[in-house]
């Protein structure tokens, strides 16, 4: 079976490439172009087939893609968006009987969607939980909130939530939280709200067979935040009660392929917060890639694929040689805010951990055997700035 991803060029297709490579598997990449932007470049990519965003989530769309795939015998399609993943089972039988979808069920992706199901199945799964509010237009789905709870984290509950949309924001009291409420101008689900903690984030990679085992279960600790994403990770050993936790919850939901588990570690109690489940690859996984940690291998051996998985762990931390500069510009600036963790951290201390990061961190993307591939990914940023202010 040759594996095709469908996806934008970025990181989590750089690794992909890498770890096909490595596994000796031809691999295949659909690759989502808007107009103008420059070609992808690597010296792992196979085939590639080239569709434009505006023909995405279209009747031409998916001909254009079962065209593709049609020159191949066996073919396994994966993507890393959610809604795409949801358009390609709504079009699955169109797709050619040579082509299986290395996916969660659609059932199971409408599940994870949903935040409350994630929170209902993390209490039952005995996972700790943060206080939980469900924010709509309506005052009485804030008024009520004890003012002992604040200052709160505020996250929208999906794509599309929210208008205007936002990441993460914070308010600290009940009026900045009704004039943040009264700034929306719809909310479509709701808005989730959560005491803030100035503390790290704990990411739990793994995988999930379809019959219900798991496979590479994996902890990373977020030493480091910018803009409420993770700046840089190192590996971490789980507790034998959390991993048991991870695996109840993932039973819970029928999670089926790669995900990762989003926490906030509290390291002088050794507690966990849940906060989210993806049930696919994510923003971390070019990071724990660096340090050997293959998730898109453990994606195929989870839809029954058998192969070999022989990467180790090596005890470094990684991160992205262009986050680290932005960050670093933004603390010279004094532009940094309560996303960033430690926020409280002095100036002249987050330049020193900023300067050493950017010498004993492994890169997300940048390596000596993908060079082209890296500084491809980085002309495509570039494009993307100049697009966006022109």
């Amino acid at each position: 079976m040759t594996p095709v991803i469908i996806s934008r060029y970025s990181p989590q297709v750089l690794c992909y490439l890498k770890s096909m490579h490595i596994h000796g598997i031809h691999s295949g990449f659909i690759c989502i172009r808007k107009q103008g932007e420059p070609n992808p470049v690597s010296r792992h990519i196979k085939d590639i087939f080239y569709i434009s965003h505006k023909d995405m989530f279209s009747p031409v769309g998916i001909d254009q893609i079962t065209s593709f795939l049609g020159t191949y015998t066996h073919c396994g399609l994966f993507t890393i968006s959610e809604k795409t993943s949801l358009w390609l089972w709504e079009n699955a039988e169109k797709l050619g009987k040579n082509c299986t979808l290395l996916l969660p069920e659609k059932e199971t992706l409408l599940q994870v969607l949903s935040k409350k199901n994630q929170i209902a199945a993390a209490r039952n799964a005995g996972l700790s939980l943060l206080p939980t509010y469900f924010l709509t237009k309506e005052p009485r789905s804030f008024d009520s909130i004890p003012q002992n709870t604040f200052p709160l984290c505020l996250r929208p509950s999906g794509p599309k939530a929210v208008v205007p949309s936002f990441k993460v924001d914070m308010v600290s009291n009940k009026n900045e939280l009704r004039a943040f409420i009264e700034k929306t101008r719809a909310i479509h689900k709701f808005i989730i709200a959560q005491p803030f903690l100035n503390l790290p984030n704990l990411v739990v990679h793994g995988a999930r067979k379809k019959d219900g085992s798991t496979i590479g279960l994996q902890g990373f600790l977020v030493e480091r935040k910018f803009e409420g994403l993770t700046l840089t990770i190192t590996p971490f050993d789980l507790p034998t009660d959390l991993i048991n936790k991870c695996k109840k919850f993932t039973g819970l939901m029928n999670i089926q392929g790669p995900y990762h588990f989003e926490f906030l570690f509290d390291s002088e109690n050794n507690k966990a917060w849940f906060l989210e489940l993806n049930n696919r690859l994510g923003g971390t996984t070019a990071k724990v890639f660096s340090l050997g940690y293959d998730e898109p291998g453990w994606l195929l051996k989870s839809f029954g694929n058998d192969i070999h998985i022989s990467r180790k762990l090596v005890n470094r931390s990684a991160s992205s040689k262009m986050a680290l500069c932005k960050y670093l510009y933004y603390t010279l600036s004094g532009r940094t805010t309560f996303l960033d963790y430690p926020f409280d951290e002095p100036t002249c201390k987050k330049i020193v951990k900023t300067l050493k990061s950017m010498v004993v961190c492994k890169d997300d993307i940048l390596s000596l055997g993908e060079i082209k591939g890296a500084f491809s990914f980085y002309m495509l940023s570039l494009w993307e700035k100049w697009r966006t202010k022109s």
